[in-house]
């Protein structure tokens, strides 16, 4: 995931909600260790910590720009 940030590319990535329904959300930055991210289910114009979403991801996809 850092690589493709570094690349100006996002990775979208799979946790797993609480009530166990998957989730998707969109990796925007980092802050030091901690990825940010853009969650449709959170009412902030900012982006949010992914540690405060989910304590595990399972799955990453990037979604990258044609040249």
């Amino acid at each position: 995931m850092d690589r493709a940030l570094e690349r100006g590319e996002y990775p979208v990535i799979k946790f797993i909600l609480p009530a166990g329904i998957p989730h998707w959300v969109v990796v925007v930055g980092k802050d030091g260790y901690e990825y940010l991210v853009q969650d449709p289910l959170v009412a902030s114009a900012k982006p949010v910590p992914l540690s405060i979403r989910a304590s595990g991801i399972y799955s990453v996809r990037v979604v990258r720009r044609n040249a």
